[in-house]
């Protein structure tokens, strides 16, 4: 028979667990949106920006989810705790313009 496939992911860890922090560092979803809404000769600039702050976010959110696990006292409680996020997302996203069918800025 086949020999048994080994894993890659850590002894408890679900195997399509996403980790709260992993949230910030998404910048493909973002890939067609953020360039177009900036002018032509800053278009790179400014959605390489954009792309880059969610990984400095990113960068400190380990250290979040450890103080919010210590401070409400278990990882579900801090999980649902950084799941507001997405809600803060959604309103983000009432206020972004739409481009569709819009000429690129110049």
């Amino acid at each position: 028979g086949r020999p048994a496939r080994r894993s890659s992911r850590k002894p408890g860890r679900k195997k399509n667990e996403r980790r709260p922090h992993e949230f910030f560092n998404q910048p493909g979803r973002w890939g067609g949106y953020l360039p177009e809404l900036y002018p032509t000769r800053l278009r790179a600039t400014g959605a390489g920006f954009c792309f880059n702050a969610g990984r400095i976010l990113a960068s400190a959110s380990p250290f979040l989810t450890g103080w919010l696990v210590t401070t409400l006292g278990t990882f579900g409680r801090a999980a649902s705790t950084v799941a507001l996020i997405y809600l803060a997302g959604l309103v983000v996203l009432l206020f972004a313009p739409e481009t569709k069918g819009k000429p690129l800025p110049d």
